[in-house]
């Protein structure tokens, strides 16, 4: 077995782990993303992805927090935003860590920076709140959560700015300046206020405020998230929406359809560094 092939052995434990701790509680959790992808389209891991998703509503999330996080077996942790201490940020979405895992030299600055944190491999947790009816109230609900993602990014290690334009380069420094004007925990509490100021108003829609800064803007009908299905992936049987087509047409089109050759590849780890370790004895 390749590192590869263990990267998914892993993937798919924790899955199954965030499954059984779920299931006991009775807590509701979706796949979502290309693992959505992955059991619809492959009944499995997307060959070349590398890492899980799921996505769970607010009341749900709360619930796992305070219910299942304690049942999680040995050598499984839950990581959340605010773990990684004050002043120092990477994104707003919660973990499950594979603690038994390295994914980069535990000596690397970035990787000291995030308290080695990151250095496992992750199962991603989303959250789904209640957004208004409005579009153009939406719109700008996504705005002010942009601006407030950008503010956090002053205390992010570093940077990937080869993506961005010049303009959007000036912004990202703009941001990063009045970010600093205020402690991370500051810009936290701001942040997860506004992303939840609709919830529990009875709207018909759903946002994941957490989603990454690109994909702020995918809103669901509440409707396609009414009820889970188990759908099969790599031998186990996971939650998925039970409106899962249109969740992934919404998301990525015809997801039925494979990516050109030159986008089948990994995105967040790589299994072929000397680094990489997994122990899945």
């Amino acid at each position: 077995m390749d590192k590869f092939e263990e990267l998914h052995v892993v993937n798919t434990r924790l899955l199954a782990e965030l499954d059984r701790v779920c299931r006991l509680h009775g807590i509701r959790y979706y796949m979502d993303g290309g693992t959505l992808i992955g059991a619809v389209r492959h009944h499995g891991a997307i060959p070349w992805d590398d890492d899980v998703d799921v996505t769970m509503k607010r009341a749900d999330y709360e619930r796992f927090i305070k219910e299942a996080v304690p049942d999680l077996a040995e050598g499984y942790q839950f990581i959340c935003p605010a773990d990684f201490g004050e002043n120092c940020f990477y994104d707003y979405v919660s973990h499950i860590a594979y603690v038994n895992s390295q994914v980069a030299d535990p000596q690397d600055p970035e990787v000291k920076y995030y308290k080695g944190l990151r250095n496992h491999i992750l199962l991603d947790i989303f959250v789904m709140d209640e957004i208004t009816d409005s579009r153009p109230g939406q719109k700008i609900q996504v705005t002010k959560l942009r601006f407030r993602y950008g503010l956090s990014w002053a205390y992010r290690y570093s940077m990937d700015n080869e993506k961005y334009t010049k303009l959007q380069k000036a912004g990202i420094k703009v941001l990063c300046a009045l970010g600093r004007r205020q402690s991370q925990s500051q810009l936290m509490e701001k942040f997860y206020r506004l992303g939840t100021r609709y919830d529990g108003k009875g709207t018909g829609f759903l946002y994941s405020p957490d989603y990454m800064f690109e994909e702020l803007g995918i809103i669901y009908p509440k409707a396609w998230f009414d009820k889970t299905v188990d759908l099969e992936y790599e031998g186990h049987m996971f939650m998925g929406p039970a409106g899962y087509d249109k969740v992934l047409t919404s998301m990525f089109g015809d997801y039925m359809k494979l990516p050109p050759k030159e986008e089948q590849v990994p995105r967040h780890f790589d299994p072929t560094n000397p680094f990489f370790f997994t122990d899945i004895s």
